[in-house]
């Protein structure tokens, strides 16, 4: 996903729950916010997400003014927990995105559409050598470089062994093996793990 298809989501996203969202709909957000991250950190633009410096002074001038909000997520959008608790004991998060919020984005995907990511520096035919005796490492870092987002354990055990069941602690041990040989060529990549999850990290 290109980091103008990730903003469009992410903001989209915010459109489509401007007053609230439930828990479930938060972790949803967070999931587009790192991709937004994850690919703004490629193309060197992470110097133009939301601030909250600059956020808060529209915040606290707005009319009637808003009560003090926190900043959920790597985009800081604003907002927060309903501090009433609703019947069925869930709490929604309130929405509070302001005009700001909304101009910072729009100026991150115009850096975006003119910022190119940097391409995997890594030799194929090197990296296919240095991993003859372990072909899985060859097949891991093609499967994660070309998706250019998060993978999930789950479908990498699809894609790499064709195993929907392997073992999460032995994907884990074949990315830390695969990083070691990345080293060994001097590869300008590197596979990141966060939980259950991998990516491919390019710098």
């Amino acid at each position: 996903m290109s980091l103008t298809q990730a903003i469009d989501e992410a903001v989209d996203f915010v459109c489509a729950h401007s007053d609230q969202m439930t828990r479930a709909e938060m972790d949803e957000f967070q999931r587009l916010t790192e991709s937004v991250y994850v690919s703004a950190f490629r193309a060197k633009l992470t110097d133009a997400l939301p601030k909250v410096s600059e956020l808060i002074p529209q915040l606290e001038s707005s009319d009637p003014p808003l009560p003090p909000v926190q900043f959920e997520s790597k985009l800081h959008l604003p907002g927060d927990w309903d501090p009433v608790l609703p019947p069925d004991g869930e709490r929604p998060f309130l929405v509070c995105a302001s005009p700001r919020w909304f101009h910072d984005m729009e100026v991150l995907r115009s850096l975006a559409e003119t910022a190119a990511a940097p391409e995997a520096d890594l030799d194929w035919e090197k990296f296919k050598k240095a991993t003859k005796r372990s072909p899985k490492q060859y097949e891991l870092a093609r499967v994660l470089i070309d998706k250019g987002d998060w993978i999930e354990f789950l479908d990498l055990a699809e894609l790499v062994w064709k195993d929907e069941f392997k073992e999460p602690g032995a994907i884990a041990q074949q990315i830390k093996r695969t990083n070691k040989t990345m080293e060994k060529i001097g590869a300008r990549v590197r596979i990141r793990r966060d939980g259950e999850r991998a990516i491919a990290d390019i710098f």
